[in-house]
């Protein structure tokens, strides 16, 4: 798999873990789109959700800046 995919996807999980430190569809961190999106990632969806766990609150900070 090309780098950028891999990039793409782990963007896509980023955003995701985002989402669910905010409530907004937590239940996707234990889905089976969350698990394929994991694979194209090249990452196991164990331990993202484990590290997700231990540092929940750093996800709910924005990850840009408004102008």
């Amino acid at each position: 798999m090309p780098e950028a995919e891999r990039v793409l996807w782990l963007s896509v999980i980023y955003v995701g873990l985002q989402d669910a430190a905010r409530g907004q569809d937590p239940h996707w961190l234990y889905s089976d789109d969350f698990k394929t999106v994991c694979a194209l990632a090249q990452v196991d969806a164990f331990f993202v959700r484990l590290a997700f766990r231990e540092r929940q609150e750093e996800f709910k900070r924005p990850s840009y800046r408004r102008a």
